[in-house]
């Protein structure tokens, strides 16, 4: 698919909606600053912030400190010393969120036109829960007509953390995401650094891999990652015809169902 290098400037009307959409009571990033904050003055600030993620999509990056999280650790249960007992949550500045939400909203058309009938997540007008009913009734149907189905079910743990950033920004751009948003994206990752809070101390620590915990964007970056990675794979081997088509998996956001006729075709 042809991919312009630049695109339109951002509109304080994309500004103004993807705030309104962003829910309050959140606890705030590094620079304190609050959902609240912004609409209540959203009136004088959404000029000033559509110039601020102008200036970063014409210059490529985003201001100093700005992409930066704030992780804490929220205790789940067991014994306080065992550090796997905790929960990681990263809080991303406001700012930053707006931005994203509304470079997303951007994508979102572009991405999801390169997502498949059987990516169900993530998507606008698609449920993951449409796919229970589908899978029963296509076990239902190779019971009735004997026919063999082995269904492999395929869970990826921390799937966000998974992403090479490095090899996102190529597949970006084979489906169509504009270029100048895709430097901005990466200006944004080769900068990007999580301050870990421990009682009285933050430590920075610097991010080299993976999409954002807690991102508007990060589905979208990967499901299309995703994406990618299945049209490389060979699916001779698998599948089972539905009306004329091969059905050779179902996605559940980041989770997948394999689907095959023999369980021989896991092993290759």
């Amino acid at each position: 698919m042809p991919v312009k290098d630049e695109c339109l400037p951002f509109l304080e009307d994309e500004v103004d909606a993807a705030l309104k959409t962003m829910k309050g009571g959140r606890t705030p990033g590094h620079d304190r600053i609050t959902i609240e904050m912004v609409k209540w003055g959203s009136r004088m600030l959404i000029p000033l912030i559509t110039e601020l993620f102008n200036q970063c999509l014409h210059s490529g990056k985003v201001p100093e400190n700005m992409a930066d999280s704030l992780t804490i650790l929220l205790h789940k249960k067991g014994e306080p010393s065992e550090l796997r007992n905790y929960r990681p949550i990263s809080l991303l500045s406001v700012l930053y969120k707006l931005l994203t939400k509304v470079i997303s909203k951007r994508v979102e058309g572009v991405l999801d036109a390169e997502q498949p009938r059987e990516q169900a997540g993530f998507r606008k007008n698609y449920s993951t829960i449409d796919r229970l009913p589908a899978i029963n009734e296509l076990i239902e149907r190779c019971s009735e007509y004997r026919i063999p189905l082995y269904i492999a079910f395929i869970d990826f743990e921390k799937a966000f953390d998974i992403v090479e950033t490095n090899s996102l920004w190529n597949v970006l751009q084979e489906q169509g995401v504009e270029g100048q948003l895709i430097t901005l994206l990466r200006g944004i990752y080769a900068s990007v650094q999580s301050m870990f809070k421990v009682g009285e101390t933050t430590i920075p620590v610097k991010i080299c891999r993976g999409v954002r915990q807690g991102d508007t964007i990060s589905p979208k970056l990967f499901t299309a990652t995703l994406e990618h990675v299945f049209r490389k794979l060979s699916w001779n081997d698998f599948g089972l015809a539905v009306n004329g088509n091969l059905l050779t998996n179902l996605r559940f956001a980041d989770d997948v169902v394999l689907l095959a006729k023999s369980a021989k075709n896991y092993k290759r």
